[in-house]
Order: structure tokens, then C-alpha cells, then sequence
């Protein structure tokens, strides 16, 4: 059987974390996607931040969505979701873009994936994550 991993990202414009990230074992829903806000989230969000989700059902809809839509404004942090199909919108999609371009170039059959995504991740910096953020539209 395949293993399968979830990973979840908090882009950041911050001088110490330009992502903040979760690697969980097996397929994301609402239970991980809820505690990834209240356990990781939490400690790099301040009151007039602005976070965007996309429109994954569990990020948006139902008790998880609700969930942290609530959390969030209890901390005083926006949440604005992106318009249906706009990944474009989305500096998160750059970040796995570029995730998968190290994994395609630096993964083999005997290398150790979680290693080599944790590695891919860490390489990601301010300058890359600003670039992003203007590609998408939101930094001039």
C-alpha cells in the first residue's frame, strides 16, 4: 500500500518564518485542518493580520470552516477566502510548485521523502515568499 501525506502551509510575510507548515500521515480533513489552526497558527497570527483560504470543502464549509473562521476572528485575524478556481490568487500554489520542482530534481527511490520535503520546505526564504505574494497579486 502507498503511503500517503498531507501537507498543510501557512504562507508569512515575517522576518523569521516565511512558512509555517504541517506534515501529517494520511489524507487532510476537517479534524486536522481545525487543529492545525488552533496548535500551529495561533502562535504566528496577531490581531489585524489577513489570512487567505482556498475553497477545499473543509477550509470553507461545515463545522471545520466554521470553526476557524471563529478561532480566527477571536484573535482579531481576517479570513478571506478566494474566489472558486483562482489558484493563481493563491501563494500557497507557489510554494508546492516549488515543492514539487526540489522533489522532481532531488528525489530518488532511495531517498527518504519526508526528509527530502522537510528539506525542499526549509529552503524557502523571505525574498521567495515576497516574490510570491507579488506574483499573486498582492504586493506591489
Amino acid at each position: 500500500m502507498v503511503e500517503s501525506w498531507t501537507i498543510t502551509v501557512l504562507t508569512l510575510l515575517d522576518d523569521s518564518y516565511p512558512l509555517i507548515y504541517s506534515i501529517t500521515k494520511d489524507t487532510s480533513d476537517g479534524l486536522k485542518f481545525v487543529g492545525f489552526w488552533c496548535d500551529i497558527a495561533a502562535d504566528y497570527l496577531f490581531a489585524g493580520d489577513t489570512t487567505i483560504g482556498d475553497n477545499c470543502s473543509f477550509h470553507c464549509k461545515g463545522w471545520s470552516g466554521n470553526t476557524v473562521r471563529i478561532f480566527l476572528r477571536e484573535l482579531g485575524v481576517n479570513y478571506r477566502m478566494l474566489p472558486k478556481y483562482s489558484p493563481e490568487l493563491n501563494p500557497a500554489e507557489r510554494v508546492f510548485s516549488f515543492l514539487k520542482a526540489q522533489l522532481r530534481f532531488h528525489f530518488t527511490a532511495q531517498a527518504d521523502l519526508l526528509v527530502c520535503i522537510t528539506t525542499s520546505l526549509d529552503k524557502i526564504t523571505i525574498p521567495m515568499m515576497i516574490g510570491w505574494y507579488q506574483g499573486s497579486g498582492y504586493l506591489k
